[in-house]
């Protein structure tokens, strides 16, 4: 989801419309899926060298979409089929990330997951699966608008309001279920993230104290989680799943880097705000996280771009420099100028990130369940950005 950097205040809109603009309309119409016993060759497990990802010993980058929220699950076999065919076809992807939450699925409810798996499988496509949300209430159950750093130092371990598991537990299930399972490409354990303080009034904080109290709970807590899976599940890479920038916890490149130095296997960064900058580069963005994650004490790894959203109506500048009101980004419409601009940027975007060494490049968003009326990020089909992604990934 689109990140506020502005300060703690900022947070609370982005929950509440995130519920909003996961409200499913009617999805595209499609003819059912491939019959995935012959249509793909069977895939190896995506595996870990250095800076890179290797399949069957070869480099290998992944390009697509977040299909986030309940989207993928709500779609019979014939809609979900129709948005991967057109996705591969038309924009060139390989990957989705998508929000396979304890809310969505899991134990004693398998099907939802497991259409999905075989719907990929068919196409040779794969998952960034991500297994809880930053935002409480954004698409997945807890209380409050958002986890702390408390839940993050013990709170996974005891089952979140409306969860019969404990985080921990659930995820443990998940990888024992799916542990011979190449579709998934990496296991994610957070959409975004981070630990605020929050103090007696309520209000969330992050001062270097903070920081420094996120930090060292984010790193016990991926540490733990990451070990918790390989013991049940050493085939998968496990990434944290942060936004990448100045959020509570990784500010810094000390904090960055001691929080990614343990058993993690990747780095991820999401680019907002920069829109008209191919590689945003400066304290905590991106060129700098590459780098970061290049150069961990223990050993290099490589990061993603798990998302990367720019509105329609971008003007030359970049702008609107942030969306108010969410999501219409008020005051400019959308036009086919805006639209071949927005294309553009992601072009330079997509080049500038894969030459500094990124492995992959998730878009936000396109799904049959937004549209620019709803989510001025959204990207239709007929979008020029749709071309320039699909050009993009013949070069991968």
């Amino acid at each position: 989801m689109r990140p506020a950097r502005a300060g703690v205040v900022a947070l609370l809109p982005i929950v509440l419309i995130a519920v909003v603009a996961c409200t499913p309309r009617t999805a595209h119409p499609g003819t059912a899926g491939a019959d995935p016993t012959t249509t793909a060759p069977p895939l190896a497990f995506v595996e870990r060298i250095g800076t890179q990802l290797n399949v069957d010993g070869k480099p290998w980058q992944f390009i697509g979409y977040n299909l986030p929220c309940a989207n993928p699950f709500v779609m019979d076999e014939a809609q979900l089929g129709h948005y991967l065919d057109v996705i591969q076809q038309d924009s060139g992807a390989n990957v989705i990330r998508a929000w396979m939450f304890q809310t969505n699925g899991g134990p004693g409810n398998w099907g939802p997951f497991d259409r999905l798996i075989t719907a990929l499988k068919a196409r040779g496509m794969r998952v960034v699966a991500t297994l809880t949300n930053e935002w409480n209430g954004g698409c997945d159950a807890g209380a409050g608008p958002e986890k702390t750093v408390d839940w993050y130092q013990a709170g996974y371990r005891t089952p979140d309001v409306g969860h019969a598991l404990s985080y921990r537990d659930y995820v443990v299930e998940m990888a024992k279920h799916f542990a011979n399972e190449p579709t998934i490409a990496l296991w994610q354990l957070v959409n975004e993230a981070q630990a605020n303080t929050k103090d007696p009034s309520g209000q969330l904080r992050c001062s270097s104290e903070d920081n420094q109290a996120g930090e060292q709970a984010l790193r016990a807590f991926a540490d733990d989680v990451t070990g918790a899976i390989k013991a049940v599940d050493p085939h998968h890479l496990v990434n944290l799943g942060t936004l990448g920038g100045d959020e509570c916890g990784i500010v810094g490149a000390a904090a960055y880097q001691y929080v990614h130095d343990g058993l993690l296997d990747a780095c991820e960064f999401h680019d907002y705000g920069h829109s008209a900058i191919a590689l945003p580069g400066g304290n905590d963005l991106l060129a700098d996280r590459i780098q970061q994650c290049a150069k961990l004490p223990h050993g290099p790894k490589p990061l993603f771009v798990g998302e990367s959203g720019i509105q329609g109506n971008v003007q030359p500048d970049g702008g609107p420099p942030s969306c108010t009101p969410w999501p219409t980004c008020s005051p400019f419409e959308l036009s086919p100028d805006t639209l071949t601009r927005r294309a553009s940027f992601f072009a330079a975007k997509i080049k500038a990130a894969f030459g500094a060494g990124a492995v992959g490049y998730i878009l936000w968003v396109k799904s049959p369940f937004y549209s620019p009326n709803t989510d001025i990020y959204s990207i239709g089909d007929d979008d020029p950005t749709v071309s320039a992604m699909k050009s993009a990934a013949a070069g991968l």
